[in-house]
């Protein structure tokens, strides 16, 4: 919703917090204030004005001051129209977009454009370059990775000795072997054991109980992928477009 005093938007819930912290002249006193007119950029305004202190206010916000700021505060605040502003606004973002460039290696974008010292400090980073190594095909195309935990996990100790484990050398459950039952009944009290317990099937390792989760479901690949759709969203969409409707 729109203030009916200023430019502002504002949410119907919000709007009336703006207008009692922006514009609530009730208990102000304009004792030895005069109406005058002010002009800013073509348009004229009522403003009261004190020559004694040469005080100049906004008849409907709280803003006052000197001539200088009450000038700025009637052009910053109340000399443009709603659709002005809306269309300044689309400008603005219509510039952003044009500027901006991005990565596809690694999904960051660059509001400020190639000349900014980010885009160029980017691409000659190690991650970068790290990034740009990554074969096509051999594991996450849109991480560009070979790493997933759960075959990372395939390959430790921990599985290994899960892998070996004798039922009855220790606890089934977690398949840990103990040489004494003194180990073997402080393990059941340890968080390792509470876990296995309540694992699972199908969220890790079924073998080792462990909660390994695939790279696809972690949350750095999630990231990525949040980061590769908001590109593809605001700015490779809108230039493919416009460039359609060019032609």
């Amino acid at each position: 919703m729109k203030c009916p005093y200023c430019m502002v938007e504002a949410s119907k819930e919000d709007l009336p917090l703006h207008i009692t912290k922006k514009h609530d002249i009730s208990e102000r006193n304009n004792v030895g204030y005069d109406e005058m007119k002010m002009e800013v950029e073509g348009k004229v305004f009522n403003v009261l004005y004190k020559e004694r202190s040469q005080l100049y206010r906004c008849p409907v916000c709280i803003a006052e001051g000197k001539y200088n700021v009450l000038w700025e505060h009637f052009h910053s605040e109340h000399s443009k129209t709603l659709r002005e502003v809306q269309w300044e606004q689309e400008i603005e973002r219509s510039e952003k977009l044009a500027n901006t460039v991005f990565c596809e290696i690694c999904w960051v974008n660059f509001p400020r454009g190639e000349d900014s010292i980010e885009y160029r400090n980017h691409y000659s980073s190690k991650q970068h370059e790290q990034l740009s190594e990554y074969e096509e095909g051999s594991g996450c195309d849109i991480c560009r990775t070979t790493f997933d935990p759960i075959k990372e996990h395939f390959t430790n100790k921990v599985h290994l000795i899960s892998l070996n484990y004798e039922f009855g050398s220790g606890c089934d459950v977690c398949r840990i072997p103990y040489k004494n039952t003194k180990d073997l009944a402080m393990h059941y009290r340890t968080n390792r054991h509470q876990f296995s317990l309540s694992y699972v099937n199908g969220t890790g390792c079924d073998m080792c109980k462990i909660v390994c989760p695939k790279h696809e479901d972690s949350n750095a690949h999630k990231k990525k992928v949040r980061a590769r759709d908001f590109i593809y969203k605001k700015f490779v969409a809108p230039r493919c477009k416009a460039k359609s409707a060019r032609k």
